[in-house]
């Protein structure tokens, strides 16, 4: 009797696209703080990140800059508070 060599099968292989995650980024940002006449000599800085605090401490209105590190990437959002009231948006860029 003859007999034939079984056949070679090859598993089909689907290579699902491997989603890679870039590393975030780390950039200083200056945020020029407001010197409005009625504010006090020191205040409240408070600042989130995408809705999570990052910064808070009492300041001096005369230091005139804060000077924020930031981690992220993409378009992050930095909402900044006052002695506890909303002050403005800054949109920053980490790319």
């Amino acid at each position: 009797t003859v007999s034939t060599a079984p056949e070679e099968t090859t598993a089909a292989t689907t290579e699902e696209p491997v989603e890679t995650t870039l590393p975030p980024i780390t950039m200083t940002v200056p945020l020029l703080l407001p010197q409005d006449i009625e504010l006090p000599a020191e205040y409240l800085v408070e600042i989130y990140q995408d809705g999570g605090l990052i910064f808070r401490e009492t300041v001096a209105k005369s230091q005139g800059t804060l000077t924020l590190t930031i981690t992220g990437r993409g378009t992050v959002e930095l909402d900044v508070y006052i002695d506890g009231s909303y002050w403005k948006k800054q949109t920053v860029a980490l790319e």
